[in-house]
């Protein structure tokens, strides 16, 4: 097999690289990446590409730094740059509460996305061969994956590439060792500790000899069936979230939801995950099935969580996706304002400016987001998130009314209440900004002074 000329063909026919284009390769010192590196540098005129490379060293096995100085010296050789880290991957396992493959792959990504940036590739091609495609759809075959499981490993997603994932591991590895260049060997792929092993040293073997010797091929087959049928399903989909996402978030309109199927809507939140939040992992059926739970009931404010700190809501008119550390569900803390003045609040993004003021006619009756003006009130005045009860005297109203049931009736979404700031003084409620000015801070005619409460918003 000539391996330049199939990997040319495969990028070719998949528009892998654009002609032009400057693109990292992730180099480990394996065969795969070894293999790949080599191909792209043959291929650097005929593609019109700038290469460079990038190694990171986990700092896990004892043959890391050899690893490291194999891939310089290749690198060296052939001239190609080569951005290079190493990072104490066990202590951030410890860290960070994961497991040590997890925290590698986290933290590899991470040191990828920096090298592309500084050497401002818009691709990072990964040494993925065919053989890990196809340990990959029966993996998720064994562990009872969805679709996009089938189709395997992607040739594409975000700025990472697999350009030699159309050639068997055996085929790069004798295209090494004719051009008699090294490359260094993880000796744990031979042990059988791990399910991915067992696949590789165990389970495809016997399925060859035993079932089909052309296994291989038939699962490439079923992810290849699967691919196709993938992009028709979620085109509508992709649409969906490229209208309406956000970018720390996804608000997806509920009358756009009503049109899809339980599956679609399960494409929808699968798809928002993987590409806003990039999980990839522990997400399963129940999981969806509670998505579906939460729609079904159609009361809002309603909320289920996910894996990876992921929060669902129901809100008036969507249904919203965010981090938990993105969704600010506590409120800013207190400040109390013992008189009139200039007062920064960094914790609420606002300066507020408190003033007396004497009475003149044609005053705003109603107040507006950042400003109010109100009768005289008792300092201090303190400003806080809401409680559990809080009442207010809208305007014209006769009675006082529940903060929350004001809140639903203007729409606000559910993931902002808490960010809007109260304020009270002695007395209780006076203002709560863009929705609603208690009827006891009302103007009157005869009065003399007035209180003038103006917000700025600060970055």
């Amino acid at each position: 097999m000539n391996c330049i000329l199939e990997v040319e063909k495969w990028i070719k026919k998949k528009g892998l690289i654009k002609s032009g284009s400057r693109i990292i390769a992730a180099v480990s010192g394996g065969p795969d990446s070894m293999a790949m590196l080599t191909i792209l540098h043959s291929l650097t005129d005929k593609l019109n590409i700038t290469l460079g490379a990038a190694h990171l060293n986990h700092g896990i096995r004892p043959e890391s730094k050899e690893e490291q100085t194999l891939v310089a010296k290749y690198c060296e050789k052939l001239n190609i740059p080569l951005f290079t880290a190493s990072k104490d991957v066990p202590a951030a396992a410890v860290r960070k509460g994961k497991g040590l493959e997890e925290t590698a792959r986290i933290l590899r990504y991470e040191f990828l996305e920096q090298s592309a940036a500084e050497f401002k590739a818009p691709f990072v091609a990964l040494g993925h061969n065919l053989d890990d495609q196809v340990e990959t759809i029966l993996h998720h075959i064994i562990r009872g994956s969805g679709l996009r499981g089938l189709m395997g490993i992607p040739i594409r997603r975000d700025i990472f590439i697999r350009p030699v994932i159309c050639c068997k591991g055996d085929d790069l590895v004798r295209f090494l060792k004719t051009r008699k260049i090294r490359y260094a060997t993880d000796k744990s792929n031979l042990e059988n500790g791990c399910l991915r092993n067992r696949i590789r040293n165990k389970l495809l073997p016997m399925l060859k000899s035993e079932f089909n010797p052309a296994i291989d091929k038939a699962l490439i087959r079923l992810g290849d069936n699967i691919s196709e049928g993938w992009e028709t399903i979620s085109s509508r989909i992709e649409n969906i979230l490229e209208e309406h996402g956000e970018d720390n978030s996804v608000n997806i309109p509920l009358d756009k939801l009503a049109r899809l199927s339980d599956f679609e809507i399960y494409l929808l939140v699968d798809t928002a995950l993987k590409r806003r939040f990039g999980i990839f992992q522990d997400i399963e059926k129940c999981h969806f099935d509670a998505v579906k739970i939460l729609l079904h009931t159609g009361q809002p404010g309603k909320s289920i969580n996910f894996p990876h700190g992921i929060t669902i809501w129901l809100e008036q008119r969507s249904l919203r996706l965010l981090k938990y550390s993105q969704d600010n569900t506590d409120s800013p803390p207190e400040a109390t304002l013992p008189t009139t003045g200039i007062y920064k609040l960094p914790s609420w993004n606002l300066s507020v400016k408190i003033e007396q003021l004497p009475y003149i006619e044609d005053l705003p009756l109603f107040s507006s987001e950042d400003e109010v003006y109100l009768a005289s009130i008792a300092f201090p005045v303190k400003i806080r998130g809401r409680k559990s009860g809080d009442r207010i005297r809208p305007f014209g109203m006769k009675g006082n009314k529940k903060l929350s049931d004001i809140m639903i009736d203007k729409k606000i979404p559910l993931h902002k209440r808490n960010q809007i700031p109260i304020f009270e003084d002695k007395k209780g409620i006076i203002w709560v900004p863009g929705v609603a000015t208690d009827e006891k801070t009302r103007i009157a005619k005869e009065a003399k002074q007035i209180t003038r409460i103006k917000l700025i918003k600060q970055n």
